[in-house]
């Protein structure tokens, strides 16, 4: 290199001695770049007083066998057919083969002509599955995930403009993409002229479904769930200005959708131009369960804080005749009218198709209505106690006024009594139409009993006949009525007229009851 390179005090035993070439940079920053070099020394023994001596002849310096690192900017070239350029093995149990620290580029670039990063035998898993096409990285068989990302500060994988699916998951048999902490998008796909993220045959289910359209997330047949969020601080899955249904379900053979512990919305769909979620089931449509106590099993939002808006409605389909609504219920239906107190005027009522009320019950419990049909009984009673005396009290006995025990009611042992009130209902087969009490009152009682209508009534005939129109009045048998016949009608005596006969003995009679 035309200069010299001094090494004093070198020691030698047995003619071999160990020295630093340019230590100090005397052949340059760097001489040993590959090209021929060449070893001239020259030794002096400070004993002999002769000098420098000439050890010749110059020796070649070669490549030495074994090198502690490469150099930054080491370039392996050279035509490998058989074996891989560059072979890292580390037999160790926890080192790694290769790493990477504080990389500002790229951690590793590379241009192939096949597989850019190719793993095989990740973990030593039973079975590995090549797909026979150049990838950007392949994991043939892994026995864990296929490719973890611990935490991402930004995203996780970034799919830009794919033409085909920006990611696909075959047969994992873990998970097939797992993202942990992602400090930005776990996995984000842009543009993808196919499916955005297509998982096939999750669990190996029997059978498969392509959906044959571009989508942005497709599961073709999924064991278990076909997407499943476990907790969501805000919106389970949120659902934006979609141009057709918001959520759609086919024929899943579980659960269609299920979000357990939403911290926000379990589903979240605004603006949706059709439907927000479309149910269509050969069973039960949409199944809602609230929590514990009094919490709300659905609640329908508002259109706003207008006192003219609709705060929840349902409606039937007008395009299908069998579009009726059903309330079914497997034990009560509570209607709580007013329950923030916020609306004095929060009636329950049901419209004509012009909008005109036809059944109103306002939240102090006044009913109005335009007609009332009553199909379940003939008669109109009110709620009675009955003073016990030895008779026992049963439905058609006529009943009298209990003169010792205001509001109570006694049963008829007297002839003639002009006392009579009405009769127990319930005989015969014939149940009181309409019941009226005041409970906590004295207007209240343990017996429905008629004031009017039409009851069967237990009938004395021993004294004589009863024919259809007959006065009827009380008997001196408990709790029966006999005929009037030619008797003057005494005031207050007849508890009504008879619309069936009895020729003889005693029996039910059908009573119109009418008291005068």
């Amino acid at each position: 290199m035309g200069t010299y390179n001094t090494n004093n005090n070198v020691r030698v035993k047995e003619g071999h001695f160990a020295v630093v070439l340019n230590e100090s940079g005397e052949f340059g920053t760097n001489p040993f770049n590959g090209a021929a070099r060449w070893l001239q020394i020259e030794v002096d023994c400070p004993t002999d007083g002769g000098g420098l001596t000439l050890l010749g002849p110059r020796q070649l310096l070669y490549g030495t066998p074994y090198a502690h690192s490469l150099r930054p900017g080491a370039v392996i070239s050279g035509n490998v057919q058989s074996q891989a350029a560059l072979t890292l093995r580390n037999s160790g149990l926890l080192g790694d083969a290769l790493s990477l620290e504080s990389a500002v580029g790229s951690g590793i670039a590379i241009e192939a002509g096949a597989d850019g990063v190719y793993v095989a035998s990740a973990g030593n898993p039973s079975t590995s599955l090549d797909s026979n096409q150049n990838n950007g990285i392949e994991v043939a068989g892994a026995e864990g995930v296929g490719l973890f990302i611990g935490r991402a500060d930004d995203t996780g994988v970034n799919v830009n403009a794919s033409g085909g699916r920006g990611i696909q998951v075959g047969t994992a048999l873990s998970d097939g993409v797992n993202v942990n902490i992602a400090g930005g998008s776990g996995v984000k796909v842009f543009a993808a002229g196919d499916d955005g993220l297509h998982i096939a045959n999750a669990g190996n289910p029997s059978a498969t479904l392509d959906s044959n359209f571009s989508n942005g997330v497709e599961v073709t047949g999924a064991e278990g769930f076909g997407v499943m969020v476990g907790h969501a601080d805000l919106s389970g899955v949120q659902v934006s200005s979609t141009n057709d249904v918001g959520v759609q379900v086919g024929s899943s053979a579980s659960d269609g959708f299920r979000v357990f512990s939403a911290g926000g919305s379990g589903i979240n769909v605004l603006t949706a131009a059709s439907y927000g979620g479309f149910f269509n089931s050969a069973t039960v449509g949409v199944y809602a369960r609230g929590g514990n106590g009094n919490t709300a099993d659905l609640v329908l939002g508002g259109n706003g804080s207008s006192d003219t808006a609709d705060n929840g409605r349902i409606a039937s389909d007008p395009a299908y005749a069998s579009s009726d609504i059903f309330l079914e219920s497997n034990d009560a239906v509570v209607v709580k009218l007013n329950s923030d107190n916020s609306d004095e005027d929060s009636d329950f009522a049901v419209w004509d198709p012009t909008g005109t009320t036809i059944f109103n019950v306002d939240n102090g419990g006044l009913t109005s209505v335009e007609v009332l049909e009553i199909k379940g009984g003939a008669d109109f009673a009110e709620q009675f106690d009955i003073t016990p005396t030895k008779a026992s009290p049963e439905p058609g006995m006529l009943l009298c006024i209990d003169a010792a025990n205001p509001g109570k009611l006694v049963v008829c042992e007297q002839a003639y009594d002009a006392k009579v009130a009405g009769v127990i209902s319930g005989a015969g087969g014939i149940q009181p139409g309409m019941v009226m009490g005041q409970e906590g009152s004295v207007a209240d009682g343990q017996y429905p009993v008629a004031l009017s209508g039409r009851v069967y009534v237990w009938a004395d005939a021993t004294q004589m006949p009863i024919q259809p129109g007959d006065l009827l009045t009380s008997s001196s048998l408990a709790g029966h009525v006999m005929g009037m016949g030619e008797t003057a009608v005494a005031r207050g005596t007849v508890i009504g007229k008879a619309m069936s006969s009895l020729e003889s003995g005693t029996g039910l009679v059908l009573l119109l009851v009418m008291p005068q």
